[in-house]
Protein backbone atom coordinates (compact mmCIF):
# COMPACT_ATOMS: atom_id res chain seq x y z
CA UNK A 1 0.00 0.00 0.00
CA UNK A 2 1.24 3.47 -0.80
CA UNK A 3 1.16 5.53 2.37
CA UNK A 4 -0.55 9.17 1.67
CA UNK A 5 -0.08 11.76 3.65
CA UNK A 6 -2.51 14.68 4.59
CA UNK A 7 -2.21 18.00 2.78
CA UNK A 8 -3.75 21.00 3.49
CA UNK A 9 -6.69 20.24 1.32
CA UNK A 10 -7.57 18.15 4.01
CA UNK A 11 -7.67 20.65 6.88
CA UNK A 12 -11.17 20.99 6.23
CA UNK A 13 -14.07 23.32 7.94
CA UNK A 14 -17.20 21.66 8.26
CA UNK A 15 -18.36 23.51 5.30
CA UNK A 16 -16.64 20.82 3.17
CA UNK A 17 -18.95 18.21 4.80
CA UNK A 18 -21.95 17.03 3.78
CA UNK A 19 -25.06 18.60 5.67
CA UNK A 20 -27.53 15.75 4.47
CA UNK A 21 -27.94 12.61 6.67
CA UNK A 22 -25.49 10.19 5.20
CA UNK A 23 -26.68 6.73 7.25
CA UNK A 24 -29.69 4.54 6.18
CA UNK A 25 -31.66 5.22 9.54
CA UNK A 26 -32.20 8.75 11.16
CA UNK A 27 -28.86 9.19 13.07
CA UNK A 28 -30.75 10.86 16.08
CA UNK A 29 -32.87 7.18 16.65
CA UNK A 30 -29.48 5.26 15.97
CA UNK A 31 -27.58 7.66 19.11
CA UNK A 32 -31.26 7.70 21.59
CA UNK A 33 -30.99 3.61 21.46
CA UNK A 34 -26.91 3.48 21.92
CA UNK A 35 -27.96 5.83 25.23
CA UNK A 36 -30.56 3.49 25.84
CA UNK A 37 -27.54 0.74 26.33
CA UNK A 38 -25.55 2.72 28.96
CA UNK A 39 -25.69 1.05 31.81
CA UNK A 40 -25.21 -2.60 30.59
CA UNK A 41 -22.26 -0.56 28.65
CA UNK A 42 -20.65 0.37 31.88
CA UNK A 43 -21.80 -2.97 33.22
CA UNK A 44 -19.74 -4.97 31.07
CA UNK A 45 -16.61 -2.54 30.86
CA UNK A 46 -16.51 -2.53 34.37
CA UNK A 47 -16.60 -6.56 34.33
CA UNK A 48 -13.53 -6.65 31.74
CA UNK A 49 -11.52 -4.11 34.02
CA UNK A 50 -11.97 -6.04 37.30
CA UNK A 51 -10.43 -9.46 35.30
CA UNK A 52 -7.52 -7.78 32.83
CA UNK A 53 -5.45 -10.76 31.33
CA UNK A 54 -2.08 -9.87 29.03
CA UNK A 55 -1.10 -10.71 25.43
CA UNK A 56 -2.25 -14.32 24.12
CA UNK A 57 -3.86 -15.37 28.01
CA UNK A 58 -6.90 -13.70 26.72
CA UNK A 59 -9.13 -16.84 28.09
CA UNK A 60 -11.76 -15.27 30.06
CA UNK A 61 -11.74 -12.59 28.19
CA UNK A 62 -12.66 -14.29 24.59
CA UNK A 63 -15.11 -16.58 26.61
CA UNK A 64 -17.14 -13.85 28.34
CA UNK A 65 -16.67 -11.77 24.78
CA UNK A 66 -18.14 -15.21 23.25
CA UNK A 67 -21.22 -15.19 25.95
CA UNK A 68 -22.40 -11.61 25.81
CA UNK A 69 -22.21 -11.86 21.67
CA UNK A 70 -24.02 -15.18 21.80
CA UNK A 71 -27.38 -12.31 23.52
CA UNK A 72 -27.40 -10.07 20.52
CA UNK A 73 -29.64 -11.14 17.72
CA UNK A 74 -28.38 -12.09 14.34
CA UNK A 75 -24.58 -12.19 15.47
CA UNK A 76 -22.91 -15.41 14.56
CA UNK A 77 -19.98 -16.27 16.34
CA UNK A 78 -17.06 -17.44 13.76
CA UNK A 79 -14.88 -20.12 14.72
CA UNK A 80 -10.60 -18.91 14.51
CA UNK A 81 -7.69 -21.20 14.69
CA UNK A 82 -6.27 -19.15 17.94
CA UNK A 83 -6.62 -19.36 21.14
CA UNK A 84 -8.15 -16.20 22.24
CA UNK A 85 -9.82 -13.74 20.35
CA UNK A 86 -13.10 -13.60 18.45
CA UNK A 87 -14.62 -13.08 15.36
CA UNK A 88 -18.53 -12.85 14.80
CA UNK A 89 -20.76 -12.04 11.63
CA UNK A 90 -23.77 -10.27 11.51
CA UNK A 91 -25.26 -10.72 8.24
CA UNK A 92 -26.69 -7.49 5.73
CA UNK A 93 -29.83 -6.64 4.36
CA UNK A 94 -28.13 -6.40 0.64
CA UNK A 95 -25.45 -9.57 1.10
CA UNK A 96 -23.86 -8.84 -1.88
CA UNK A 97 -22.95 -5.77 -1.28
CA UNK A 98 -20.00 -6.85 1.08
CA UNK A 99 -18.71 -7.33 4.55
CA UNK A 100 -17.40 -4.18 7.02
CA UNK A 101 -15.27 -4.95 9.49
CA UNK A 102 -15.20 -3.34 13.14
CA UNK A 103 -12.17 -4.29 14.92
CA UNK A 104 -10.71 -4.21 18.40
CA UNK A 105 -8.24 -5.09 20.72
CA UNK A 106 -8.47 -6.87 24.03
CA UNK A 107 -5.34 -7.49 26.26
CA UNK A 108 -4.23 -5.80 29.42
CA UNK A 109 -0.82 -4.75 30.27
CA UNK A 110 1.64 -5.93 33.37
CA UNK A 111 1.19 -2.82 35.14
CA UNK A 112 -0.44 -2.59 39.24
CA UNK A 113 -3.68 -0.37 39.08
CA UNK A 114 -3.52 2.58 41.81
CA UNK A 115 -7.53 2.42 43.13
CA UNK A 116 -8.22 2.43 46.85
CA UNK A 117 -9.02 -0.52 48.58
CA UNK A 118 -12.71 -0.84 48.07
CA UNK A 119 -13.37 0.43 44.74
CA UNK A 120 -16.04 -0.86 42.67
CA UNK A 121 -14.56 -2.21 39.56
CA UNK A 122 -10.59 -2.16 40.74
CA UNK A 123 -8.54 -4.77 38.71
CA UNK A 124 -8.41 -8.16 40.65
CA UNK A 125 -5.43 -9.52 39.18
CA UNK A 126 -1.88 -8.20 40.71
CA UNK A 127 -0.20 -6.50 38.88
CA UNK A 128 -2.49 -6.52 35.70
CA UNK A 129 -4.19 -3.70 34.86
CA UNK A 130 -6.47 -2.18 31.61
CA UNK A 131 -4.43 0.82 31.48
CA UNK A 132 -4.81 1.38 27.89
CA UNK A 133 -8.54 1.55 28.00
CA UNK A 134 -8.95 -1.99 26.11
CA UNK A 135 -11.54 -2.71 28.63
CA UNK A 136 -13.94 0.37 26.67
CA UNK A 137 -12.11 -1.15 22.95
CA UNK A 138 -14.01 -4.35 23.87
CA UNK A 139 -17.31 -2.88 25.38
CA UNK A 140 -17.69 0.08 22.52
CA UNK A 141 -17.34 -3.01 19.67
CA UNK A 142 -20.05 -4.82 21.86
CA UNK A 143 -22.12 -2.38 21.52
CA UNK A 144 -21.51 -1.31 17.94
CA UNK A 145 -22.75 -5.09 17.46
CA UNK A 146 -26.10 -4.34 19.69
CA UNK A 147 -26.79 -1.16 17.89
CA UNK A 148 -26.74 -2.98 14.29
CA UNK A 149 -28.60 -6.12 15.29
CA UNK A 150 -31.23 -3.49 16.04
CA UNK A 151 -30.65 -1.14 13.01
CA UNK A 152 -29.44 -3.64 10.46
CA UNK A 153 -26.98 -2.41 7.96
CA UNK A 154 -27.16 -3.34 3.92
CA UNK A 155 -24.01 -4.42 4.07
CA UNK A 156 -22.54 -7.23 6.49
CA UNK A 157 -20.50 -6.71 9.02
CA UNK A 158 -17.50 -8.30 11.02
CA UNK A 159 -16.45 -7.85 14.53
CA UNK A 160 -12.92 -8.42 15.44
CA UNK A 161 -11.82 -8.59 18.78
CA UNK A 162 -8.07 -9.30 18.47
CA UNK A 163 -5.76 -10.33 21.07
CA UNK A 164 -1.96 -9.16 22.00
CA UNK A 165 -1.67 -5.71 20.84
CA UNK A 166 0.54 -4.88 23.58
CA UNK A 167 3.45 -6.99 22.44
CA UNK A 168 5.91 -8.11 20.20
CA UNK A 169 5.23 -10.60 18.52
CA UNK A 170 1.76 -9.20 18.35
CA UNK A 171 -1.77 -10.71 17.51
CA UNK A 172 -2.64 -8.59 14.46
CA UNK A 173 -0.79 -10.74 11.94
CA UNK A 174 -2.03 -13.84 13.46
CA UNK A 175 -5.56 -12.86 13.07
CA UNK A 176 -4.47 -11.80 9.73
CA UNK A 177 -3.10 -15.65 9.18
CA UNK A 178 -6.23 -16.72 10.26
CA UNK A 179 -8.45 -15.10 7.69
CA UNK A 180 -10.35 -12.88 9.41
CA UNK A 181 -10.12 -10.03 7.24
CA UNK A 182 -10.24 -12.04 3.87
CA UNK A 183 -13.17 -11.05 1.85
CA UNK A 184 -13.78 -7.88 3.79
CA UNK A 185 -14.51 -4.32 2.20
CA UNK A 186 -12.71 -2.38 4.74
CA UNK A 187 -11.89 -2.35 8.19
CA UNK A 188 -12.29 0.39 10.74
CA UNK A 189 -10.63 0.74 14.18
CA UNK A 190 -10.30 3.41 17.03
CA UNK A 191 -8.91 3.47 20.22
CA UNK A 192 -9.77 5.69 23.25
CA UNK A 193 -8.12 9.10 23.62
CA UNK A 194 -6.64 10.47 26.84
CA UNK A 195 -4.89 13.45 24.97
CA UNK A 196 -8.10 14.80 23.26
CA UNK A 197 -11.14 16.64 25.07
CA UNK A 198 -14.15 14.13 26.11
CA UNK A 199 -16.54 13.32 23.77
CA UNK A 200 -14.30 14.05 20.48
CA UNK A 201 -14.11 12.40 17.52
CA UNK A 202 -10.90 12.51 16.09
CA UNK A 203 -9.45 11.79 12.05
CA UNK A 204 -6.44 11.92 10.32
CA UNK A 205 -5.82 10.98 6.24
CA UNK A 206 -2.78 9.79 5.94
CA UNK A 207 -0.21 7.87 8.43
CA UNK A 208 -1.29 8.44 11.71
CA UNK A 209 0.71 6.04 14.03
CA UNK A 210 4.46 5.09 13.67
CA UNK A 211 5.73 2.16 12.67
CA UNK A 212 8.74 0.02 14.74
CA UNK A 213 11.99 -2.06 13.81
CA UNK A 214 14.40 -3.21 16.24
CA UNK A 215 18.09 -4.41 15.44
CA UNK A 216 20.11 -6.55 17.83
CA UNK A 217 23.59 -6.33 16.92
CA UNK A 218 25.69 -8.99 18.61
CA UNK A 219 29.91 -8.32 18.86
CA UNK A 220 32.03 -10.68 19.56
CA UNK A 221 35.67 -9.72 20.36
CA UNK A 222 38.38 -11.17 22.58
CA UNK A 223 38.62 -11.59 26.34
CA UNK A 224 41.62 -10.95 28.14
CA UNK A 225 43.03 -10.87 31.83
CA UNK A 226 42.19 -7.60 33.00
CA UNK A 227 46.14 -7.18 34.02
CA UNK A 228 46.59 -6.85 29.95
CA UNK A 229 43.67 -4.98 28.46
CA UNK A 230 45.61 -4.55 25.20
CA UNK A 231 45.42 -8.09 24.58
CA UNK A 232 41.97 -7.77 24.93
CA UNK A 233 38.97 -6.90 22.04
CA UNK A 234 36.46 -5.79 24.20
CA UNK A 235 32.79 -5.42 23.31
CA UNK A 236 31.54 -2.80 25.44
CA UNK A 237 34.28 -0.07 24.08
CA UNK A 238 32.94 -1.02 20.70
CA UNK A 239 29.08 -1.36 21.54
CA UNK A 240 29.44 2.08 23.46
CA UNK A 241 31.08 3.68 20.55
CA UNK A 242 28.32 2.18 18.30
CA UNK A 243 25.23 3.51 20.44
CA UNK A 244 26.72 7.28 20.87
CA UNK A 245 27.70 7.22 16.65
CA UNK A 246 23.89 5.75 16.02
CA UNK A 247 22.00 8.71 18.66
CA UNK A 248 24.41 11.00 16.58
CA UNK A 249 22.07 10.40 13.60
CA UNK A 250 19.41 12.09 14.78
CA UNK A 251 21.23 15.35 14.21
CA UNK A 252 22.44 14.14 10.32
CA UNK A 253 19.25 12.61 8.56
CA UNK A 254 17.30 15.13 8.09
CA UNK A 255 13.70 13.15 6.42
CA UNK A 256 10.64 14.94 5.72
CA UNK A 257 9.12 12.19 7.83
CA UNK A 258 9.13 12.34 11.56
CA UNK A 259 11.08 9.49 12.49
CA UNK A 260 13.28 8.24 16.12
CA UNK A 261 16.14 5.91 17.26
CA UNK A 262 15.83 4.46 20.44
CA UNK A 263 19.11 2.18 22.24
CA UNK A 264 16.87 -0.24 24.52
CA UNK A 265 19.64 -2.44 26.22
CA UNK A 266 23.40 -3.18 26.62
CA UNK A 267 25.03 -5.79 28.13
CA UNK A 268 28.14 -8.27 27.99
CA UNK A 269 28.53 -11.62 28.96
CA UNK A 270 29.29 -12.05 32.79
CA UNK A 271 32.93 -13.28 33.76
CA UNK A 272 35.55 -13.46 36.07
CA UNK A 273 36.11 -10.16 37.73
CA UNK A 274 39.48 -10.12 36.45
CA UNK A 275 38.68 -10.89 32.89
CA UNK A 276 37.27 -8.56 29.73
CA UNK A 277 33.81 -10.44 28.18
CA UNK A 278 34.46 -11.60 24.88
CA UNK A 279 30.48 -10.77 23.81
CA UNK A 280 27.81 -8.05 24.05
CA UNK A 281 24.86 -7.01 22.78
CA UNK A 282 22.75 -4.09 21.68
CA UNK A 283 19.19 -3.57 21.32
CA UNK A 284 18.16 -0.50 18.95
CA UNK A 285 14.55 0.41 18.29
CA UNK A 286 13.51 2.85 15.03
CA UNK A 287 10.27 4.81 14.70
CA UNK A 288 9.23 5.98 11.72
CA UNK A 289 6.18 7.04 9.18
CA UNK A 290 7.69 6.32 6.03
CA UNK A 291 8.85 2.70 5.68
CA UNK A 292 11.73 4.29 2.81
CA UNK A 293 13.31 6.28 5.80
CA UNK A 294 13.59 3.17 8.10
CA UNK A 295 15.34 1.90 4.89
CA UNK A 296 17.97 4.11 5.12
CA UNK A 297 18.62 4.22 8.78
CA UNK A 298 18.88 0.94 9.26
CA UNK A 299 21.74 1.06 6.33
CA UNK A 300 23.48 3.79 7.97
CA UNK A 301 23.23 2.01 11.50
CA UNK A 302 24.51 -1.14 9.76
CA UNK A 303 27.59 0.90 7.89
CA UNK A 304 28.19 2.08 11.77
CA UNK A 305 28.81 -1.18 13.38
CA UNK A 306 30.47 -2.45 10.25
CA UNK A 307 32.83 0.54 10.62
CA UNK A 308 33.65 0.09 14.31
CA UNK A 309 33.82 -3.53 14.77
CA UNK A 310 36.61 -3.51 12.11
CA UNK A 311 38.48 -0.54 13.65
CA UNK A 312 38.46 -2.60 16.64
CA UNK A 313 39.08 -6.83 14.95
CA UNK A 314 35.97 -7.80 16.30
CA UNK A 315 33.11 -9.35 14.35
CA UNK A 316 29.70 -8.68 14.42
CA UNK A 317 25.75 -10.26 13.38
CA UNK A 318 22.74 -8.45 13.24
CA UNK A 319 19.01 -9.23 14.13
CA UNK A 320 16.40 -7.93 12.49
CA UNK A 321 12.42 -7.73 13.45
CA UNK A 322 9.59 -5.63 11.93
CA UNK A 323 7.63 -4.97 15.14
CA UNK A 324 5.07 -2.40 13.98
CA UNK A 325 3.65 -1.29 10.17
CA UNK A 326 2.53 2.53 10.15
CA UNK A 327 -1.23 2.79 10.53
CA UNK A 328 -2.01 4.48 7.58
CA UNK A 329 -5.82 5.89 7.04
CA UNK A 330 -7.15 6.09 4.20
CA UNK A 331 -7.73 9.59 3.05
CA UNK A 332 -10.65 8.18 1.07
CA UNK A 333 -12.23 7.12 3.93
CA UNK A 334 -11.78 10.14 6.03
CA UNK A 335 -14.80 11.70 4.65
CA UNK A 336 -17.04 8.63 6.39
CA UNK A 337 -15.69 9.60 9.75
CA UNK A 338 -16.29 13.55 9.25
CA UNK A 339 -19.77 13.23 7.96
CA UNK A 340 -21.00 10.37 10.60
CA UNK A 341 -20.00 12.60 13.46
CA UNK A 342 -21.63 16.03 11.78
CA UNK A 343 -24.78 13.77 11.94
CA UNK A 344 -24.58 12.68 14.82
CA UNK A 345 -23.74 15.57 16.02
CA UNK A 346 -19.93 15.08 17.94
CA UNK A 347 -17.36 17.65 17.93
CA UNK A 348 -14.69 16.86 15.14
CA UNK A 349 -10.90 17.07 16.22
CA UNK A 350 -8.10 16.97 13.71
CA UNK A 351 -6.09 14.87 15.47
CA UNK A 352 -1.97 15.00 15.30
CA UNK A 353 -0.19 12.15 13.55
CA UNK A 354 2.20 10.41 16.40
CA UNK A 355 5.17 8.13 16.91
CA UNK A 356 3.11 5.83 19.27
CA UNK A 357 1.92 2.60 17.00
CA UNK A 358 -0.42 -0.03 16.95
CA UNK A 359 -0.59 -3.24 15.27
CA UNK A 360 -4.04 -2.51 13.48
CA UNK A 361 -1.15 -0.98 10.55
CA UNK A 362 -1.05 -4.42 9.84
CA UNK A 363 -4.15 -4.38 8.69
CA UNK A 364 -3.53 -1.49 6.33
CA UNK A 365 -1.40 -3.89 3.47
CA UNK A 366 -4.26 -6.37 3.58
CA UNK A 367 -7.53 -4.61 3.38
CA UNK A 368 -8.57 -0.60 3.37
CA UNK A 369 -8.44 0.93 6.84
CA UNK A 370 -9.33 3.96 8.76
CA UNK A 371 -8.54 4.38 12.59
CA UNK A 372 -10.19 6.76 14.49
CA UNK A 373 -10.29 8.69 18.31
CA UNK A 374 -12.75 8.85 20.93
CA UNK A 375 -11.57 11.38 22.93
CA UNK A 376 -11.77 10.93 27.10
CA UNK A 377 -9.79 14.40 28.54
CA UNK A 378 -11.94 16.18 30.89
CA UNK A 379 -9.14 18.49 33.13
CA UNK A 380 -5.42 19.23 32.00
CA UNK A 381 -4.33 16.11 34.82
CA UNK A 382 -6.07 13.84 32.82
CA UNK A 383 -3.95 10.68 33.79
CA UNK A 384 -2.78 9.04 29.94
CA UNK A 385 -2.72 5.64 28.83
CA UNK A 386 0.13 3.05 30.12
CA UNK A 387 -0.33 4.84 33.97
CA UNK A 388 -1.05 2.69 36.80
CA UNK A 389 -4.19 5.76 37.33
CA UNK A 390 -5.71 5.47 34.23
CA UNK A 391 -8.95 5.48 33.69
CA UNK A 392 -12.46 7.50 31.92
CA UNK A 393 -16.09 8.78 31.70
CA UNK A 394 -18.30 5.82 30.80
CA UNK A 395 -20.58 8.24 29.56
CA UNK A 396 -18.41 7.96 26.51
CA UNK A 397 -19.40 4.28 25.62
CA UNK A 398 -22.89 4.75 24.00
CA UNK A 399 -21.86 7.80 21.88
CA UNK A 400 -18.89 5.53 20.54
CA UNK A 401 -20.40 2.77 20.10
CA UNK A 402 -23.00 4.48 17.76
CA UNK A 403 -20.60 6.53 15.81
CA UNK A 404 -17.85 2.91 15.00
CA UNK A 405 -21.32 1.04 14.37
CA UNK A 406 -22.07 4.18 11.88
CA UNK A 407 -19.26 3.05 9.86
CA UNK A 408 -21.50 0.15 8.48
CA UNK A 409 -24.60 2.11 8.11
CA UNK A 410 -23.96 4.45 5.43
CA UNK A 411 -26.16 4.55 2.40
CA UNK A 412 -22.97 4.64 -0.03
CA UNK A 413 -19.41 4.52 0.24
CA UNK A 414 -16.15 5.96 -1.39
CA UNK A 415 -14.34 4.21 -4.13
CA UNK A 416 -11.53 2.50 -2.52
CA UNK A 417 -7.82 1.72 -3.95
CA UNK A 418 -6.86 -2.23 -3.46
CA UNK A 419 -4.17 -2.07 -1.45
CA UNK A 420 -0.87 -4.75 -1.17
CA UNK A 421 2.19 -4.87 0.28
Amino acid sequence: MKYLVAGCAVILSLAGVAAENPLIYPPADVLVYAKTLEPRLREIRRDFHRHPELAFEEVWTTAKIKEILSTVPGVEIREIPLKTGVVAELKGRKPELGTIGLRCDIDALPIREEKPDGHTYKSEIPGKMHACGHDGHITINLGAAMVLSKFRPEYGVRFIFQPAEETIPCGAPKMIEAGVVDGLAMLWGFHINATSDFGNVGWYDGIVMAGGYTLTIDVKGKSAHTAYPEYSVNPIVILSRVAVAIDGLKQTIRATQPYSISMMDLRCENVAHSASPATGRLIVKTRYHEPEVNVHLVKKIKEIVKMECDLYGATFEIGEEQGLEPTCNLPEMGPVVRENAVAFGLPLEHIFASMGGDDFGFYGWKVPSYYMTFGLRTSPDFPIAHTSKFDFDEKVLPSAAAMFASCALRRTYPALPKVSK
